[in-house]
């Protein structure tokens, strides 16, 4: 099959599994002078490795086995974001890597990619589609429908969150979290929550 166009934006791009040996075989062969090589693991840094080759006349390559943002491996980055944003379990994703030796980032590095670069990215995201979704809806009358939910039913949730909807277009105009710390007690988190978002519309 002849090989496709394929798009060179590192989140669309194509991956694959590649094994050890198939990769030293690869580089087993000096590019400029085609003497065998001797061929070393760098470095590892989560998933991405960083191998080099390097022949009797002393060529040396290095080749990244993926993109890098700056210093960041691109596929720290895109794992981490694929595990969160799929609802997936961290603990079971890394588990299930590890269980058949792909080399992977640990528990804590996700949660660091995760609160540094995810969940800000998701804020501005929101935040750019939210303003947009306001501009629609100025200068004609909407109906609202609005929904609180809590994080346990009964007296103990600790959280709770409401949001508000253009009943008409589907769509969410607002949402906030209130924490049980911030009112009376649960029973006034819904109240609190309707009372922001139609502040922040």
């Amino acid at each position: 099959m002849a090989d496709e166009t394929y798009d060179k934006r590192p989140e669309k791009m194509r991956k694959f599994i590649v094994f050890e040996s198939c990769l030293r075989t690869l580089m087993s062969v000096c590019m400029v002078c085609c003497q065998p090589a001797n061929v070393a693991i760098k470095y590892i840094r989560g998933t991405l490795v960083v191998m080099q080759a390097t022949c009797p006349d002393g060529h040396l390559r290095e080749w990244y086995s993926q993109p890098l943002l700056g210093k960041m491996p691109m596929g720290n980055l895109l794992c981490s974001s694929a595990m969160l944003l799929s609802g997936c379990s961290p603990v079971k994703a890394v588990n299930f890597l590890r269980a058949i030796n792909i080399v992977t980032f640990s528990k804590n590095t996700y949660y660091r990619f995760q609160r540094l670069y995810i969940l800000p990215a998701i804020n501005r995201s929101w935040e750019y589609k939210q303003a947009a979704l306001l501009k629609e809806v100025q200068g004609r009358d909407v109906t609202a429908g609005g929904y609180g939910r809590c994080c346990s039913p009964g007296h103990t949730a600790v959280y709770g969150s409401y949001s508000v909807m253009d009943l008409e277009t589907s769509k969410i105009l607002d949402m906030q979290l209130v924490k049980v710390t911030e009112v009376k007690n649960s029973y006034w988190m819904e109240l609190e929550g309707l009372k922001r978002c139609f502040a922040n519309v």
